[in-house]
């Protein structure tokens, strides 16, 4: 079976012209998906108060410090609670 030159190019015009009419919307799903999940990540911000993220915060804070075993200070760091117990609990 022959094509003909003829018949190759105006099949090829065709499928070019019907690719270009019909683009891909995947991207732009992903986009409207991208941008419901920033609005609403936002409305869950903005729900929270000022006061209520600074108790979060510092309640993390808090959980995460160094306590020491003897006294019960705290301490921000390891190295922090290893100075003082190298200077006040080593004898």
């Amino acid at each position: 079976m022959r094509i003909s030159l003829l018949s190759l190019i105006s099949f090829t015009i065709a499928l070019a012209s019907y690719v270009h009419a019909h683009p891909d919307h995947s991207s732009s799903l992903n986009e409207a998906r991208s941008y419901a999940d920033a609005l609403s990540a936002r409305d869950i911000l903005d729900a929270l108060s000022t006061r209520d993220l600074i108790d979060e915060l510092s309640g993390r804070l808090e959980r995460r410090a160094f306590v020491c075993s003897v006294c019960r200070n705290t301490f921000p760091s390891a190295s922090a609670l290893q100075e003082h117990v190298r200077r006040e609990h080593a004898h």
